[in-house]
């Protein structure tokens, strides 16, 4: 905090501002902000809602934070410091009206920043528990969800207190802050890893299993958009990891180094935001098919049982016409087979010579009952016939209603 540039606060400010106007149009574009209403789509109980209030009330948060030291930053300046030069001023020479305001931001630094581990960590064990699905499973009683519970409160208690804990030493809280989250932070992103390697298969498993062009569509777009948040999430994590454990060191040269100190508060804040957007996209996925009015349906085009092909005008090169010329076969879609016109296997293609020669008549036929002739003997090569062993019956794999009525992680329906 000490070390850092006013201008890297304006910085700050600006990115979480654009982010809390994307949030706001995202969420209009989604559905006119009614997901943000508690009594909206009530099947889905008030896990949705928990979870949107916490990522929605992280953002404006973290503009709190940027703003309100942004603005003591550059009302107390810099200050000429023998042997360091022209430095941002320290807290110890800020005004008492400054000073009081160092522990209250903190304190939003910390509830911000718990609300974020909290929502991907969510998200981080639904996809764990995801991609180890079984049929009847129910997300409420996994394990999965019991650890989002006791690392959701870890976090929440946890950040807050040690910046209250640390309050009386600004330069003891501040790292210590910065420190435990992300470490927090860290954990979930070096765990989401393995969602990252077990997606594909799962992709493959849900096609294969009839799921509906558009889960399929949903769960390929959030693999994509996964691999990027996750590069950028670690930039977030290692750049603040970098500043604050060099701040809890008894010398500091990063924090010393100003080129340093803006360099890696510039890219963590630039991780953040970026990996939030991406998860803003995750959480409320829009449908732009849906949206323009189009729905997924089946064409037919009817034709009658049985009709002849137009005829085909071919043309050379130099652009005369040839005779029409009509293609040998007609379509029946009462069978749904193509009969070839002079099919040499088709009795009825036959010419009427050939037809009456193939006539059979009842004296030709034997009555019922009445002995066969015996078949003239054959002198060829005998040939045994090994008939290929049935496969396996392979049981079709069905999928849970919480997979076929997918659209997000924190938009759960477990029921059909």
């Amino acid at each position: 905090m000490t070390h850092i540039s006013p201008t890297v606060y304006v910085f700050w400010t600006i990115l979480s501002v654009a982010l809390f106007g994307f949030l706001v149009s995202h969420l209009w574009k989604f559905d006119r902000f009614k997901s943000l209403r508690w009594d909206f789509e009530k099947r889905n109980g008030a896990f949705k809602r928990i979870m949107t209030y916490c990522y929605l009330t992280s953002v404006p948060t973290l503009i709190a934070y940027s703003m309100g030291m942004m603005v003591i930053k550059y009302k107390e300046g810099f200050v000429l410091i023998p042997g360091h030069g022209i430095v941002p001023k320290p807290y110890q020479l800020w005004s008492p009206q400054n000073v009081k305001w160092i522990h209250p931001l903190y304190m939003l630094l910390s509830v911000a920043w718990a609300l974020e581990i909290v929502s991907h960590l969510e998200e981080l064990c639904f996809w764990l528990f995801l991609v180890n699905l079984a049929p009847y499973s129910s997300w409420f009683s996994s394990i999965q969800f019991k650890i989002w519970v006791v690392g959701s409160v870890c976090s929440l208690v946890g950040l807050p207190l040690l910046t209250w804990f640390t309050r009386e030493d600004p330069l003891k809280s501040e790292p210590i802050t910065m420190m435990a989250g992300s470490i927090g932070s860290g954990l979930v992103t070096f765990c989401s890893l393995r969602v990252l390697w077990l997606f594909p298969a799962f992709i493959k498993r849900v096609r294969r299993a009839g799921g509906e062009p558009e889960v399929v569509i949903r769960l390929t777009v959030f693999k994509d958009l996964n691999i990027s948040r996750t590069f950028f999430r670690f930039i977030f994590v290692i750049s603040f990891l970098i500043i604050s454990a060099d701040g809890i060191t008894r010398e500091t040269h990063v924090n010393e180094n100003a080129f340093a100190t803006d360099l890696l508060a510039t890219a963590g804040a630039i991780g953040l935001v970026v990996s939030s957007m991406f998860t803003l996209l995750i959480f409320f996925p829009r449908s732009i098919g849906r949206e323009a009015g189009y729905t997924a349906r089946t064409s037919f085009v009817g034709r009658r049982a049985s009709m002849q092909l137009e005829p085909i005008v071919y043309s050379d090169r130099r652009g005369a016409s040839r005779a029409p010329q009509v293609l040998p076969f007609t379509i029946n879609q009462t069978r749904n087979v193509v009969v070839l016109d002079n099919d040499p296997l088709d009795p009825s293609s036959k010419s009427e010579q050939e037809k009456e020669s193939r006539t059979w008549t009842s004296d030709t036929v034997p009555p019922p009952g009445a002995s066969q002739p015996d078949p003239a003997p054959f002198h060829g090569p005998t040939i045994t016939a090994h008939p290929y062993p049935s496969p396996p019956l392979v049981q079709a794999e069905t999928l849970p209603p919480i997979l076929k009525n997918y659209s997000s992680p924190i938009n759960i329906v477990e029921d059909e």
